[in-house]
């Protein structure tokens, strides 16, 4: 959990906690659930206060100790509309499929294929031009 001051400027309080509940079904085969809370006083135009919340839940599989594939399901509330700042209350979700490479014990690479929508026709993605989107992405993690 953390909770303070949304800056040095304002006493706007906004306060996010999570719970993390993980369990490996074998030892390839692995399940991490979260669900995240949050808070902020003053948080719209309005001043008026701002919840939201969610739900992710990732299964992992490792094929080798060099190669793993993820799925990864979301859900998440922004029950005022105001943390993607489009005025209106909306469900969002994200389907995310992934893979984990190592080629080096030092050296990970992660490719991705994301699908998120919204749960209306509130237009939130491509410039607010679509309530829909898929993304493909890689990153790369180097440890030392």
């Amino acid at each position: 959990m953390i909770s303070g001051d949304v800056d040095a400027a304002s006493s706007k309080n906004r306060t996010v906690s999570s719970l993390v509940v993980s369990h490996s079904f074998t030892d390839k085969l692995q399940y991490v659930f979260q669900h995240d809370f949050g808070y902020q006083q003053q948080a719209t135009a309005a001043l008026k206060e701002a919840y939201w919340y969610g739900i992710n839940q990732n299964l992992f599989y490792d094929f080798t100790d060099t190669f793993s594939a993820g799925l990864r399901g979301e859900w998440f509330r922004d029950s005022n509309g105001t943390l993607l700042n489009i005025g209106n209350a909306g469900n969002y979700y994200v389907l995310t499929a992934g893979v984990n490479w190592k080629p080096q014990g030092w050296l990970t690479f992660r490719p991705e294929v994301r699908y998120d929508w919204a749960g209306s026709t509130a237009l939130t993605f491509n410039n607010r031009s679509q309530n829909q989107q898929l993304g493909v992405a890689m990153d790369m993690v180097i440890q030392f």
